[in-house]
Order: structure tokens, then sequence, then C-alpha cells
């Protein structure tokens, strides 16, 4: 796909979170990485390794993933805490992945299981939703640190019902910039941001990201926050090309973000 293509007008993008500042650094009680979860944490990254269903969570219990409970991808954003190993009924605010947004919010309730799996239900008022069952994905340990993440990733954004090629660029410092690929013809949803450490979580960022730039189909400079991942070695001109992925919410749950990139 060349560029940015408009899929859906997904609304006036309204109570955004304005540019600039750090994102939140996720803070709370430091919680060792997976290995094997930690009793009364999920901090960390979990996966269901049959459908590409991602979820990560700070030692806060804050929360962002991509949920494939249906025939669509939702990106859902919430805080997931256990008492115990029971995960009780919580909120998460969800949207689509592409497209038309469709907020709404989900329920999800369940636990970590004697296998060291998390499995929950997940509902919706209109009935969406189902079983999970995700595991702990070691791809992401040794944690590198954010100085090793630095580098050009080209890949896949889908933001806002907005959906193309983009390319990254992101330095030692975790200034991030993002724009189109050289195809991507006269649209130009360029995006300036950050990358920040996550205390008690190394091997998670946060981030948050601003678009703007003139013919840009994205209205009123919104901006992202999210969390950030990067499996594998760092960036190598001969290694292997690890993948970094965003998921991230604009501050109203209106507009979602997803950006899968390699070097």
């Amino acid at each position: 796909m060349n560029g940015f293509q408009k899929i859906v007008c997904a609304g006036a993008l309204c109570g955004l979170a304005a540019c600039g500042g750090s994102p939140g650094d996720g803070g709370g009680t430091a919680a060792p990485e997976p290995g094997t979860p930690a009793s009364h944490t999920l901090t960390g990254h979990w996966i269901d390794p049959n459908n590409g269903t991602v979820l990560m969570v700070t030692p806060d219990g804050l929360s962002y993933g991509v949920l494939h409970t249906g025939a669509d991808a939702t990106l859902v954003r919430g805080t997931l805490t256990l008492t115990g190993t029971t995960l009780p009924p919580l909120p998460l605010d969800a949207v689509n992945a592409s497209g038309e947004s469709n907020q709404r919010q989900f329920t999800v309730q369940g636990g970590l299981q004697p296998s060291g799996a998390l499995a929950f239900e997940v509902s919706d008022p209109k009935g969406v939703g189902g079983p999970v069952t995700l595991v702990v994905d070691t791809a992401y340990e040794p944690p590198l640190p954010l100085a090793q993440w630095a580098g050009s990733y080209v890949g896949l954004a889908q933001v806002a019902g907005l959906q193309g090629e983009c390319l990254l660029e992101l330095d030692a410092n975790g200034g991030l910039a993002m724009s189109n690929t050289p195809t991507a013809g006269d649209v130009a949803c360029d995006a300036t941001g950050r990358l920040d450490d996550v205390p008690g979580a190394p091997s998670l960022k946060s981030f948050k990201l601003c678009f703007a730039g003139t013919g840009c189909n994205l209205s009123d400079n919104p901006s992202f926050e999210g969390l950030a991942r990067l499996a594998g070695a760092a960036p190598s001109p001969t290694g292997p090309r690890p993948l970094l992925t965003l998921v991230g919410m604009d501050l109203d749950a209106q507009n979602g973000l997803l950006i899968e990139a390699r070097p």
C-alpha cells in the first residue's frame, strides 16, 4: 500500500492530548519481567501466538494491546491488575484497528492459570467478544536499553481511519519522527514524539506521537499515547530484523494507532 490512504472519516477529533512533554512513565512498584509471571503482577508482554493478539502491561497495570476476538483487530487500553491470581471484571477502552473507530468499551474477567497463562473472557454491549488465552512472550528478553532501539524502520501505520506505509526514525535519546515512504504521493501525515523508559519494565517503552503536516488527512493535529516494544536483537545491517510495535490511543479513546515496522 502506497502512503496513507483514507479509509473512513472517523469524525471530528476533539479533546485530544496536547502535543509536547513526556507520556506517563508507567510508574508503580517495580516487578520482574517475564519469564515466569510473578505473583500479583501482569507486567510484561502477553501474546496469543495463534492469532496475533498482543497485550503490554506496565507495573501499575496500564495496558495497551491488540485483541483478535472476531473478524477485526481491536485496539484496547485500560488498567489491568490482579487480586491474587484473579482478574476481576475491569473495563477496557476499545476501537477498531483500522477503518471506522467504532468506539466502545470491553469488559474483561479471568485470571492466571496454573500453567502461567492468562485467560479471560471479553464482552461488550454489542455481544462482540469471547475467550482469550495469552502466554508470556519471551522474544523481548533480555531487554534492550533505549539507545539500542535507535535506527530507521519501515512498516505499516494504522491511525484513526488512515493506513499506509511509513518511515520511523528513532534516535538514541528516544526522539521519534514519522513520515511517509517515498511512494506516499502528496499525503503528508508527519509526526514527531518520543519514547521513554517504563520503570520496572525495561523491555517496554511509553510513547507520545503528535501528528501534523500540510495535506494530512488527520485534522486538529491529534496526538496519541501508548506503549511500544521491540522484539529481538538491536537493529543491525547484517543481523535479524526486529519488529517494532507501537499501540496507542488518543486521550478520549475515539481513535487508535497501530504501527508495526522493521529496520
